[in-house]
């Protein structure tokens, strides 16, 4: 904060990987120490169905009404992923005024579920979409990432009784890339919209990627945009008034450069800290498959059971 405060695209939160990773008296003052410096939590919840069963195990009450005991749940709080949350649960999120982020193609590639948008919408939680660093197909693009968050809105189980998820709308869709995630950061109010005072952070599409013999004439040129359109064809980006990217060419950033660093950090992040470990890996996720496989049967039983 000390370093970076003063840049006006930049926020700061404190980040939990997950509630079952921190005590009650270490998110009390984590929240407390955030609330001091004017910055908001994270807090990944849910995000596989090991998550969910290891805190069906450890609060049996339930998790989030754990963390509403704490004063945990309030509108400086985004919820990320919540992919296995309850009808109770999401009903709880909405009368905190909780945000969420949901990253529908790094759930795909992590094989841990469909986050159901649709009553999260219904309810008027304000969904952001992310990507976790693991777009599903390893390039980041936001517009495909919603694409796929959109189709996949539509998953239910409806020989469970549910009902029919509609397609988010696209109101709904652009939200998630810009007011809802502007508040999913903590920047609420001051960015993700174009008015007047508000910061010149834009980008611009090219309309020559979408348009072909199966475009459809029909429909409005959002609609197309949201349907067709993609990383590709954004020619030029601004922030704060400043042409950041202008067809195919950063400015004043040195591609190769920046590309070196994060080859160098890849390297890094992959290589074994004891030569070793790949010897036990084999038998370590052996031993993890039959743990967290026992905690979801418990959870499931549990589950049905009441």
């Amino acid at each position: 904060i000390a370093d970076f405060g003063g840049e006006p695209t930049l926020s700061f939160r404190y980040a939990i990987p997950g509630p079952q990773y921190a005590s009650d008296g270490f998110l009390t003052a984590i929240a407390s120490d955030a609330k001091q410096r004017g910055i908001g939590l994270h807090l990944t919840v849910y995000e596989s169905q090991v998550d969910w069963a290891v805190c069906q195990t450890l609060y049996p009450d339930g998790v989030l009404v754990r963390l509403d005991r704490l004063g945990i749940l309030t509108p400086d709080l985004t919820l990320v992923q919540g992919v296995w949350l309850s009808p109770a649960e999401i009903e709880l999120l909405a009368a905190r005024g909780v945000s969420t982020v949901s990253t529908p193609g790094s759930n795909l590639r992590l094989r841990h579920g469909i986050a159901r948008l649709g009553p999260l919408l219904r309810a008027g939680i304000p969904v952001a979409l992310g990507t976790n660093n693991r777009a599903l197909a390893d390039d980041e693009d936001l517009l495909s990432e919603l694409r796929l968050a959109a189709g996949l809105a539509r998953v239910t189980d409806i020989s469970q009784g549910g009902p029919w998820d509609t397609r988010p709308t696209l109101t709904e869709q652009l939200a998630m890339l810009t007011d809802n995630a502007a508040r999913a950061i903590g920047l609420g109010g001051k960015s993700g919209h174009l008015s007047v005072g508000a910061p010149a952070d834009l980008m611009v599409l090219s309309l020559q990627g979408i348009e072909g013999p199966s475009l459809d004439l029909d429909a409005s040129l959002i609609e197309n945009l949201l349907g067709r359109a993609s990383a590709r064809d954004v020619c030029l980006t601004m922030i704060g008034g400043a042409i950041r990217y202008r067809e195919g060419e950063l400015q004043g950033i040195d591609r190769e450069r920046v590309s070196a660093l994060l080859r160098e950090a890849h390297t890094y992040s992959r290589a074994a800290a004891d030569p070793a470990w790949p010897e036990f890996w084999s038998e370590l996720r052996a031993h993890l498959r039959h743990h967290y496989g026992e905690k979801i049967k418990l959870a499931r039983h549990r589950q049905n059971s009441a």
